[in-house]
């Protein structure tokens, strides 16, 4: 009975022998072992940048923002846009109280140094207008709730 390795005129050929059953079974094993090992460490990399990006939803996402407003401890960011050198927007989903929230804000600015405009516009759709450190001019605006009952509040600035 021959076996794959006694197999006559193969190594002087320089061919090699077909993998025997048990050698099949190493290899495949083997990329086994790699792919389990490729896959853990896509979810580990996955888990980390997840955890990067709740922990920079901790603070404002643009840094023009007044260190006196406090972000919702549930903030999701929406969008995040810059427009040229000098414009920003964005926004964030929250289920707390947005009048409540508005409120503490507009305290906070103003208990902050802030100038705060009281246009007829803004007091008619509950905006907050104001300017100050950096900012030339700011508003906060709340949008119209989302199916799941969470609140928009839209953040848009040109800087100085």
């Amino acid at each position: 009975m021959m076996t794959a390795t006694a197999l006559p005129g193969m190594a002087s050929a320089g061919i090699t022998p077909p993998a025997a059953p048990r050698e099949i079974r190493r290899r495949l094993a083997r990329s086994m072992r790699v792919r389990e090992m490729v896959t853990a460490a896509a979810i580990v990399l996955s888990t980390s940048a997840l955890l990067s990006a709740e922990e920079q939803v901790q603070g404002w996402v643009q840094s023009w923002v007044p260190g006196v407003l406090r972000l919702p401890a549930d903030a999701e960011v929406l969008s995040d846009r810059e427009i040229g050198s000098s414009v920003r927007m964005f926004s964030i989903a929250t289920a707390e109280e947005p009048d409540a929230l508005m409120t503490e804000w507009r305290t906070a600015l103003e208990d902050g140094a802030y100038d705060i405009y009281k246009s007829e516009s803004a007091a008619l759709n509950g905006a907050i207008e104001f300017s100050g450190e950096g900012v030339s001019n700011a508003k906060i605006a709340v949008s119209p709730a989302r199916d799941d009952g969470r609140t928009v509040i839209e953040f848009d600035a040109t800087l100085r």
